[in-house]
């Protein structure tokens, strides 16, 4: 049989250069079945800044591209030699309108002089604002509500609830449970202020946080407050906040069950601190009820509102409203970016995502590999199917109903194309943004995007679900993520996730299905995974399975509880720390189906052809290509300070052992590596 022919495109070269940069040079002594991810990725720290990924690389590539789209001129953007415009994208006057009002917006978060120059005005005018909705004397320490007080409270609430910014609840749209076609206002707790709840345990913490709360509120409360008033005041927020932890709901999935939803009516909302005037300013013509897990939070924030003095409550309003602004009158802030210039893109995220993707996509995501990506994509989907079949553990309804979700899910494939806004069309975008205003005042710009995003939000509760298109925004197009929605039952898949070097509509199929295709098996798989297998094939939160499929299918999941919580990560002072095996199950369930449904989705495109090698990479076969791909993808250079930060809390394990896990859960990975062991530890779909 002749040898397979040898890519040698430049996309070819680049893949194979990047793959072999960052493998380890004695790796030829090194034993695959145990140390995978020390041969593929050992060198990449050496090579790569601290705290970066291959994957997490392309964040900031991306960043660089649009810094460079909006500091030239319209006619540069679509027509510079340094990129290749997609002609499937038309370009008119209506184009060149939106990409001003995105440019608008970049330049004048960008104008730092301005901002330094115009100070905390803005904000403290806001605050005044608030404050005169609801006058009451500032001194008054002790005055609790009266009837009256609570229409002015409702007032409060509205302006920040149309701003997004949370009160004493958080109102979201989201997809009626029962009726997933439909979409409906959701109401849980905001949780406290401090994001690190374990300081409510703390009494040296909590009482850094009230004095960083009386400085605050020195330099912030309306009318002559002194500082003796403002140290009292934060005293009573904090004794506020402490009691609204006490009660939060926060860490509750917000659409995971109907077992604690209650349907609250308009009018038993009116019972509970005038919360139907806050739901009609928002969305007007809204007549269906908001969905509350659980109905008892409404009773329990009720007495918390009527037991803390009105000064307390209105200043704890003015102070989500500067958690949520403060940074933008501040010309120094990037958050967590480098400089500014990343800030300000990020920034564009919020509500201008749409008209700013469009030009990214336009750019980087010819229209051959938003195709490949659709039937990679098509492909996984079969491959689940026909796994489905061969499930010993789970009963034939079952499996005729998984089928049947594996054909309901919706996708998106790097960018919007929806009833709701369709980025190929300069006239969609433009209907979408009709009613927004960008001009060169920065924090007005802000208070615009918000207000913006929150109607568009509330708009889609009078129009059926839009499956194609995630609310307030979702991931922009050049974001590097791919998700899935359990009450969707959707997956999205960015333009931003499959760029080059390790994927390209060029490379062998034995690269794209590694690189694409395992992102896309695993977030297939999470429709099934252990919050996944809760939504039934219609995105309902209802059991769906008989008792005997899910007795099996957990006493599966637990053997993958078991093989990551044996995993260790290095963290500060020479010591480790274990994965927690429980809080990562659904990604690791996801990671092994999804590099099974890839590998053999893969193996299906070779019938009857043969994929090129790649340049330096000939000696070894296309199969295990396909595991070294899949692997480069998540080599990273964490460092221990970052692990003990990031991975105690994530749901995902860490990337290495992402590696390691998902290679000795495949078979065919064996195989391909000749170890001894065929059998993989774990395995579910």
């Amino acid at each position: 049989m002749a040898a397979p022919s040898v890519c040698t495109t430049p996309v070819c070269l680049e893949a194979a250069s990047t793959l072999l940069a960052q493998m380890a040079l004695n790796w030829e002594k090194m034993d695959p079945c145990t140390n995978f991810d020390q041969i593929m990725c050992q060198r990449f720290p050496v090579l790569n800044e601290p705290n970066t990924s291959q994957l997490r690389k392309l964040g900031p590539r991306h960043n660089r591209v649009l810094q460079s789209i909006l500091k030239g001129t319209y006619e540069e953007a679509v027509g510079s030699p340094l990129i290749s415009w997609d002609s499937t994208f038309p370009t008119n006057s209506v184009d060149e309108a939106n990409f001003n009002m995105v440019k608008r917006a970049y330049t004048a978060c960008m104008d730092t002089d301005t901002i330094e120059k115009t100070g905390t005005k803005p904000l403290v005018d806001l605050l005044a604002s608030l404050h005169s909705l609801w006058p009451i004397n500032m001194n008054d320490l002790q005055s609790k509500m009266t009837e009256a007080d609570y229409n002015d409270l409702a007032d409060v609430m509205s302006f920040l609830e149309e701003l997004g910014i949370p009160t004493f609840q958080t109102l979201q749209v989201g997809n009626n449970p029962w009726d997933p076609s439909s979409k409906s206002i959701h109401m849980f707790t905001p949780g406290p202020r401090q994001k690190n709840i374990t300081a409510y345990q703390d009494p040296e913490a909590m009482l850094a946080y009230t004095n960083a709360t009386s400085q605050t509120l020195s330099l912030h409360l309306p009318g002559n407050v002194t500082a003796e008033i403002a140290a009292t005041i934060a005293e009573g927020v904090t004794a506020l906040d402490v009691a609204i932890a006490g009660v939060t709901t926060a860490n509750m999935p917000v659409f995971s069950s109907v077992d604690n939803a209650y349907n609250l009516t308009l009018k038993e909302s009116a019972d509970f601190y005038s919360l139907d005037k806050v739901i009609k300013s928002l969305a007007p013509s809204y007549d269906k009820p908001v969905i509350v897990r659980p109905k008892a939070v409404l009773g329990n924030i009720s007495e918390v509102i009527a037991s803390h003095p009105k000064t307390t409550l209105q200043t704890y309003l003015l102070l989500r409203a500067i958690d949520a602004l403060s940074a933008e009158v501040d010309s120094t802030t990037t958050g967590d970016y480098k400089d500014r210039g990343q800030y300000c893109i990020s920034h564009l995220k919020h509500d201008l995502s749409h008209a700013l993707g469009r030009f990214f996509v336009a750019s980087t995501y010819p229209d051959s590999v938003r195709k490949l990506v659709g039937e990679v994509a098509t492909n996984i989907r079969s491959e689940l199917k026909t796994r489905i079949t061969e499930l010993d553990w789970m009963s034939d309804e079952a499996k005729t109903r998984a089928a049947k979700k594996v054909d309901n899910m919706a996708q998106t494939i790097g960018y919007y194309s929806s009833p709701t806004v369709d980025l190929k069309s300069p006239e969609s975008l433009a209907n979408y943004y009709k009613t927004l205003n960008i001009t060169a005042n920065y924090f007005d710009n802000v208070l615009a995007k918000r207000l913006h995003q929150r109607s568009q939000e509330m708009a889609a509760t009078a129009k059926p679900s839009d499956r194609q298109f995630t609310l307030s925004g979702g991931d922009s197009a050049w974001e590097v993520n791919a998700a899935y929605d359990p009450s969707e039952n959707s997956i999205t898949l960015t333009a931003g996730m499959f760029q080059q070097p390790l994927f390209s509509d060029q490379l062998p199929g034995y690269v794209s299905y590694s690189s694409l295709g395992t992102i896309v098996g695993h977030e297939v798989v999470h429709g099934f995974d252990s919050s996944g297998r809760l939504f039934n094939e219609n995105a309902q939160p209802f059991s769906w399975w008989d008792n005997k499929t899910v007795a099996a299918y957990e006493e599966r999941a637990q053997c993958l509880v078991k093989q990551y919580s044996e995993f260790e990560y290095p963290i500060p002072g020479g010591q480790t720390a274990k994965t927690n095996g429980e809080q990562t199950l659904g990604e690791n369930i996801s990671d092994a189906g999804g590099i099974q449904l890839a590998f053999k989705a893969w193996k299906k495109t070779q019938e009857g052809k043969k994929d090129p090698s790649l340049p330096g990479l000939e000696k070894f076969t296309h199969e295990q290509l396909f595991f070294m791909f899949f692997a480069s993808g998540y080599c990273n250079s964490f460092t221990p300070e970052v692990n003990l930060n990031q991975f105690a809390t994530d749901e995902h394990a860490h990337d290495s052992h992402r590696i390691l896990g998902s290679t000795a859960n495949s078979r065919a990975f064996r195989e391909a590596f000749g170890c001894k062991v065929k059998e993989p530890t774990c395995e579910i779909f």
